[in-house]
């Protein structure tokens, strides 16, 4: 590369006129993007992401990348397993990202060595490193009632746009002739950051939510293959069995009837045994007004059998 100016002729720069000097071939840049350089609780399939930017242009061709002493590319060609992804910037370069061929080992500390060269033939190599644990993971998906469903997280969840657009919370049927179910809102609040709630009209069987574009807190993604949860619909909108309660405790003589729920008949039944508890006692209490029963429930001097 070279650099023109007034007054850099061949001569000195005592000459006026427009010359030329070679410049020294500035070398590209690597910028570490996820995992950072020094981070922790990285998850165990987590894909290396890094920026190459260059004044004149990066050569591609010539990345090399060796994590833990694996090569991972080299001369621009995957290996081992790994597989890349890069995109051309704004820089120059190119934002690459390159999935692990394996998953790290739990409480690892992974090191790694990122070369590149420029059409000018400048070279950077980079080295970095990065400690592995359990990435944010969906845990569980309960049914509490009709039209919610809890959604549970190993971890704290970044609350943004994109955690609470219901597109990215996708649920689909498992079971035959499983009703429809479409999400309608996703709630969390700061003070629970590990639990979302899921509003939804339909359903009624078994389904699967998947998870997608989600981020932990510290900004990691959900891990591959814990993004997606069976879940069963305990409250659908099928028709549910009903009981007939009578709001008296003369039993069926009463007037006032109810129609109630299956899963609300634990609350009828207790009603139910206080009514015919009371009914007890006003029948005693009658035949203690009449001699027929004493105050103890005995016989009482007008009873005769």
């Amino acid at each position: 590369m070279v650099e023109e100016g007034y007054g850099s002729g061949f001569w000195g720069s005592s000459q006026y006129g427009l010359g030329t000097l070679p410049a020294t071939a500035e070398p590209p840049r690597i910028v570490p993007l996820n995992p950072a350089d020094g981070a922790s609780g990285i998850a165990q399939l987590k894909p290396i992401s890094f920026c190459l930017a260059d004044d004149v242009g990066i050569d591609i061709a010539t990345l090399r990348v060796v994590v833990n002493g694996l090569t991972w590319i080299i001369g621009g060609v995957e290996q081992n397993g790994a597989s890349m992804t890069a995109v051309l910037n704004d820089k120059n370069g190119y934002e690459v990202s390159i999935d692990p061929p394996a998953p790290y080992d739990i409480g690892s500390r992974q090191s790694v060595v990122v070369s590149i060269r420029d059409v000018e033939l400048a070279t950077i190599d980079i080295d970095y490193s990065f400690a592995v644990g359990v990435g944010p993971r969906l845990l569980n998906v309960r049914n509490p009632m009709e039209g919610l469903l809890i959604a549970h997280f190993n971890q704290p969840m970044l609350l943004d746009n994109t955690f609470f657009f219901i597109g990215n919370w996708n649920i689909t049927p498992v079971s035959d002739g499983a009703a429809p179910l479409a999400v309608t809102e996703v709630v969390a609040s700061a003070s629970q950051p590990d639990v979302a709630h899921i509003r939804y009209t339909g359903g009624g069987s078994t389904y699967l939510l998947t998870t997608t574009g989600i981020l932990g807190e510290d900004g990691s993604p959900v891990e591959r293959g814990f993004e997606t949860v069976e879940f069963e619909i305990d409250f659908g909108e099928e028709d549910q069995p009903t009981v007939r309660v009578f709001n008296s405790i003369f039993g069926p003589l009463g007037v006032s009837q109810r129609n109630k729920k299956r899963r609300t008949i634990d609350e009828f039944t207790a009603n139910r045994a206080i009514a015919l508890a009371l009914d007890e006692q006003l029948r005693l209490r009658f035949q203690q007004l009449d001699n027929t029963a004493g105050r103890d429930g005995r016989n009482g001097k007008l009873r005769t059998i």
